[in-house]
């Protein structure tokens, strides 16, 4: 478990009065967190707010960038997006590397969940759940009051804020700055009004996982069962209570709404138990985690729970070094079942690590006959491709999936890295500039293709394609300074 500093209290007092409310005694010591009467954020500035808050999540570090499980997450919240009333909204899916158990819907349709949330989670639908409940936050505009409270701050001040608030500052004073530049309001009536979210928020999110195919009892079940788990250790109670409040009369309307709608059949949970799985494996202390799957496999699972063992334990095992031993396991697991992802991935990501790159390959080939275009399986062929010296073939099967993905920051940054190996100089320069116009780094963009320019002997087309570029990232500079 990670200490946090006071710092990290501090962003979660806030956050608990600007977005969802708590259970405070008046105090006129206590931060007045904005008014009904607010000036109103404009659509830009909303916007350029929401691009601000997206681009400081992305060069925080903390964002998982691991394919296989931020591709899961997009799934599930794609899918429950489209099921929304306002499904033309558009949303970014973001994991957090953080083992506490929260998630947040930030602006622009940013919604952020931790590691430690998909962990705790018991089904899918659970997971869904706390995606559907968020997503509800977001259709139903329950952030814009609380944009609206720091209109007078700067953009990028006012994303950082935000974030130091819905994932948890590490940095003492963005804390104490949030204390001094909130504005003033009732503190009762944020409570009232944020009551009135959250149950919002269940009632829209509940039909949300309803439409989608999952079983609507997930949210009220994982509410339930944390409150039960914590009710007496309110002290240590996870992120997720705390920003959410929920009360005994909020889990039984939310059950009451669930119990009335259709009921689904049985979800298969492989998919979810081996992504759990894989954050484990993938955890600070491997090795710890190696030992917790061998002992579990010594007791009773269903076999779907089984085959998660197996592969977390590979996972691991690839994680600590002992890849002739993960590949078994892998082999083992593609006998059962030869066209599961998740095993391809990994047998061929324990070849790589394993220096036998060309074996890799050729499994990274056969899956993605399986799976085309596959963003996990393409990135890592490419890095063999890029390992074993076949530049020109790794930086086509790249380009090939930025046809599909071009705001793909990870791509952008591998993309531009083979071009360059592969003697394209003026397309590592353009790709490098676009990755970091993505996280919010626009100075290096502009260098980045003023650095191509100055190069000697620059063909004419790839000449004219970076002084385009230069001329509409300086444009695009212009227009915000004016906004």
């Amino acid at each position: 478990m990670i200490k946090k500093p006071i710092c990290h209290y501090l962003s979660t007092l806030i956050l608990t009065l600007l977005f969802h409310g708590g259970v405070l005694a008046d105090n006129s010591d206590l931060p007045d967190i904005g008014s009904t009467t607010s000036e109103a954020l404009s659509p830009l500035r909303e916007k350029a707010l929401a691009d601000e808050f997206r681009h400081y999540l992305l060069r925080s570090n903390q964002v998982i960038d691991d394919p296989l499980v931020s591709d899961y997450v997009h799934y599930i919240g794609t899918r429950l997006a489209s099921n929304a009333d306002q499904s033309h909204l558009g949303f970014t899916f973001m994991v957090i590397d953080d083992p506490s158990i929260n998630a947040f819907a930030g602006p622009g349709g940013v919604i952020g969940i931790h590691t430690g949330l998909i962990l705790a989670a018991k089904s899918e639908s659970e997971l869904a759940g706390v995606l559907g409940h968020e997503i509800a936050h977001v259709t139903q505009r329950h952030l814009q009051r609380a944009l609206d409270a720091m209109n007078r701050l700067q953009i990028p001040t006012a994303a950082a804020l935000l974030a130091a608030i819905l994932i948890g500052s590490q940095s003492p004073e963005l804390a104490q700055a949030a204390i001094s530049t909130v504005s003033a309001a009732s503190i009762q009536q944020r409570i009232d009004f944020t009551r009135d979210n959250e149950k919002e928020a269940d009632r829209i999110g509940i039909s949300i996982l309803s439409r989608a195919g999952f079983d609507p009892l997930g949210m009220p079940g994982f509410f339930q069962r944390l409150q039960e788990v914590h009710r007496y250790q309110a002290a240590e109670a996870p992120e997720f209570l705390r920003t959410h409040p929920v009360t005994e009369a909020r889990i039984a309307d939310a059950h009451n709404r669930a119990q009335s709608l259709p009921t689904v059949a049985k979800q298969d949970e492989s998919r979810f138990l081996k992504i759990q799985a894989r954050l484990q494996g993938l955890g600070l202390n491997a090795r710890l985690a190696e030992q917790r799957f061998r002992a579990t496999l010594n007791g009773e699972q269903t076999p779907a729970e089984r085959s998660a063992t197996r592969y977390g334990l590979a996972v691991a095992l690839e994680q600590l070094g002992k890849t002739a031993e993960a590949q078994q396991l892998y082999r083992d697991l593609l006998a059962e079942k030869s066209d599961d992802i998740y095993y391809i991935q990994g047998l061929a990501s324990s070849m790589v690590a394993a220096g036998q790159d060309d074996k890799a390959i050729t499994v990274y080939q056969n899956g993605l006959d399986l799976f085309p275009l596959n963003r996990g399986l393409s990135l890592g062929h490419a890095r063999a491709l890029a390992n074993s010296g076949q530049y020109t073939q790794a930086r086509g099967q790249l380009m090939a999936l930025l046809d599909h993905r071009s705001d793909d920051v990870q791509l952008l940054r591998l993309l531009s890295k083979i071009s360059e190996k592969a003697g394209e100089f003026s397309d590592k320069h353009l790709y490098l500039s676009e990755y970091y116009r993505l996280i919010g780094e626009h100075g290096y963009a502009v260098e980045q293709l003023e650095e191509g320019l100055k190069r000697s002997n620059l063909p004419f087309y790839d000449r004219a394609r970076l002084q385009s570029r230069l001329d509409k990232l300086r444009e695009e500079e212009a227009e915000k300074e004016h906004e």
